[in-house]
This record gives structure tokens, sequence and C-alpha cells, in this order.
């Protein structure tokens, strides 16, 4: 697996294109790219969305912090796994587990 990046781009000349958000949607399709990260500002440190991949699992996670700074996050819930407490095999950010 490769590592793939679309960098924060402020200026309205150089809009995030099709063609790199194609890319980025190949390469997870084809099992090249192990997470993707989509942040609107440049250093990813307000509300953003990761995604992790691994072992045919997708974990979606949407981060945001409040106005007193305290951080949440959200997961979507897959209703056939809704009351396991089984860890799936994949982590956000390679340490975070998630339940499947």
């Amino acid at each position: 697996m490769h590592s793939l990046a679309i960098c924060f781009l402020n200026d309205y000349d150089q809009p995030i294109t099709q063609e790199a958000v194609n890319e980025l949607i190949f390469h997870i399709r084809n099992n090249q790219i192990a997470n993707a990260w989509l942040a609107l500002d440049e250093y990813g440190e307000e509300d953003f969305l990761s995604v992790d991949i691994a072992n045919h699992w997708v974990a979606f996670a949407f981060n945001t912090w409040d106005e007193k700074g305290y951080a949440h996050q959200y997961l979507p819930i897959n209703p056939r796994y809704e009351e396991s407490q089984e860890n799936a095999p994949v982590y956000i950010g390679d340490q975070t587990p998630v339940l499947k």
C-alpha cells in the first residue's frame, strides 16, 4: 500500500479537482491505501472526516470540537452488529479500536 495525499488548497484558482477525488476513490476501491483524511483547514485541526481500511472493513469517523474545546467523534453503526462488543479488524488512526 502507498500513501496518497490531497493537500489543502487555499486558493480559489487551485481547487481540489474531480480528477484528484476520482484518483482517491480508485485507490480506495483497489485496496491501495489504508486511510484517508478530509479536513477543510490546512493542518487538519478543525472538524475532519477520517476513513480507515483494513481486512475488507472500513471505519468512518467524523471528528469535531465544541466551543469548550472538547473533542467528539461520530461513527456510523452497522445494524448487524448493533449489540456486538467485539472489535473490528480496523483501527481509527492505527490506534483506536472500532466495535463491529
